[in-house]
């Protein structure tokens, strides 16, 4: 079950930095620490790149933000960097035992666990984005 919710959080993530635009960008949807509520659920997230590496990290760490502003403070995702929480390449296993809630990063690297991962990063000559879309749904 916890490896499912991996691999949801990571589409959701995706699919909302991917289609979510907004204006001024994503500190407008943030909140402080300070504003969070105490009732909340708060996830601590780990990526596979450093928020600092232009593009795919900035992408994990906008991800984040944006599930905490989207959900109106009720979900309060936390961005890690690699190796602040768990190692890397031990983030799948980490997040199925429930050590950590949730990881950015390639299915492919765990293709090894779970064959079916590699329908989510790459199949060589593979669908283009319209057909993984209307199969993935």
């Amino acid at each position: 079950m916890r490896n499912i919710v991996f691999l949801i959080i990571g589409l959701t993530a995706g699919l909302l930095v991917g289609f979510v635009a907004v204006d001024g960008g994503p500190e407008q949807v943030t909140l402080t620490e300070a504003a969070v509520p105490q009732d909340v659920i708060r996830w601590k997230v780990t990526g596979a790149v450093p928020a600092s590496l232009v593009q795919v990290g900035t992408l994990s760490e906008r991800a984040t933000k944006l599930i905490t502003g989207l959900s109106g403070g009720r979900l309060h995702a936390q961005f890690y960097d690699p190796g602040a929480l768990v190692p890397v390449m031990e983030m799948f296993d980490a997040v199925s035992a429930g050590a950590i809630d949730a990881g950015i990063a390639t299915a492919g690297y765990w293709v090894g666990k779970e064959p079916a991962l590699a329908f989510f990063s790459a199949v060589p000559f593979g669908p283009n984005t319209g057909e993984y879309m209307a199969w993935f749904y």
